[in-house]
């Protein structure tokens, strides 16, 4: 791996609480339009769960996407979200990198610990960005594996 001092700023993306946020604001909005009496039928019943799923998956775009940076130092990689406190990975103690762009778009790391532990890291990724090329690069990711 390269010996750098470089930060890169990215989107993370959660994909558990993509689930859960979407998942819940659906059984969450139709609880709730239950228990207001809203009673539709026919169409109007099927615009008012488009309405609420609409509104569930919009959420859970929203708070399953993160702003963040990603610091590579000679010695760490150090992980930080919006104002959460960084997550700290010595170089030492990675093995191998490899990187995708899988086919649901999302740009994805993959560090294998010399613990046996594997490190995940999934940022969201447009057409176009080489700041995910650079960063593999920077990491000396293998390109072909994952």
């Amino acid at each position: 791996m390269q010996a750098a001092n470089q930060v890169y700023q990215v989107t993370f993306h959660n994909s558990t609480l993509w689930w859960v946020a979407t998942i819940g604001g659906a059984v969450l909005g139709m609880v709730v339009a239950n228990a207001a009496g809203i009673e539709v039928s026919g169409w109007a019943q099927t615009a008012l769960f488009a309405a609420v799923v609409a509104a569930a998956v919009f959420l859970g775009f929203r708070l399953a996407r993160s702003k963040g940076r990603i610091e590579l130092t000679p010695t760490e990689i150090r992980l930080t979200r919006d104002s959460q406190p960084a997550k700290v990975i010595q170089r030492a103690d990675v093995e191998s990198c490899a990187a995708r762009i899988s086919d649901d778009g999302y740009a994805k790391l993959l560090l294998r610990l010399r613990n046996g532990q594997r490190a995940k890291i999934v940022l969201a990724h447009s057409s176009g960005n080489t700041t995910f090329d650079e960063l593999a690069e920077a990491l000396g990711a293998d390109m072909s594996r994952v």
